[in-house]
């Protein structure tokens, strides 16, 4: 995309200078260049990109789209009116439809945001509070897939109030990542498999109960039992026992 005296857009970024280690784009210019998607070509090549990694040469079950409704613009930048830039906003909707209408078509998996989509991500998931399981409560009502990912660094009790308040409200197609994300930090930080991921649990026994005071509680078939206190953001999980083979 290029304004009127046919300069290259670049969209800033989120995070500045200092990321360990660096995402590719601080070389350019401290952003990324943007898909042009005013024009109709721009969005169908787009959505030929999930439909390519999708095909039986791609090995892929679905495509997640990150920062669907998201703009590029902060204000409106030099050599651009907001007329302009709500034809831009009006073909990132179009291209977003037009995928979403694909992908129920084909029945190829979409992660992304909205009612139209298979699932949603949440790489927030750990910092955010109560309010993560109530998105997700509402995600599992709704028959909507989940990807979760936990706060960087997270350890000890931090680490088991968000698989708690995960496995209180998992529903079908409800992942827990086994890395972390960056969350609103600069942290860069591997796959970890933690020893949770390898403890028992089996099929939840019904959905979780929540009490006056904000409680909830989830029991599992192996006999696990989860608590999360909404008010003081705090979970536990008393672990069961796998049945032996």
């Amino acid at each position: 995309m290029r304004n009127s005296s046919n300069v290259p857009f670049i969209a800033p970024i989120d995070a500045g200078p200092g990321n360990d280690p660096p995402f590719p784009y601080n070389q350019q210019s401290g952003g990324v260049p943007v898909y042009d998607l005013t024009v109709k070509a721009v969005r169908d090549a787009w959505v030929n990109e999930c439909a390519k990694v999708t095909s039986p040469e791609g090995g892929f079950d679905g495509c997640m789209i990150d920062r669907w409704t998201r703009t590029p613009f902060k204000g409106v930048p030099a050599g651009y009116t907001k007329e302009g830039i709500q034809n831009w906003t009006d073909g990132r909707d179009a291209a977003t439809s037009q995928l979403a209408d694909w992908a129920k078509h084909t029945g190829t998996y979409l992660v992304g945001e909205g009612d139209a989509v298979n699932a949603l991500s949440d790489p927030g998931y750990g910092q955010q509070g109560s309010g993560s399981l109530t998105r997700q409560l509402q995600l599992a009502k709704n028959g909507q897939g989940l990807l979760a990912s936990y706060k960087p660094k997270s350890i000890g009790d931090a680490f088991e109030t968000q698989v708690a308040k995960f496995l209180i409200g998992a529903g079908e197609g409800h992942y827990f990542g086994a890395g972390s994300w960056t969350v609103s930090a600069t942290e860069r930080e591997g796959v970890t498999w933690h020893e949770e991921y390898g403890l028992p649990l089996g099929r939840p026994l019904a959905d979780a109960t929540v009490d006056s005071n904000r409680v909830y509680t989830r029991r599992f078939a192996f006999g696990t039992n989860v608590t999360y206190n909404a008010a003081k953001n705090a979970g536990t999980i008393e672990w069961g026992t796998a049945p032996s083979v």
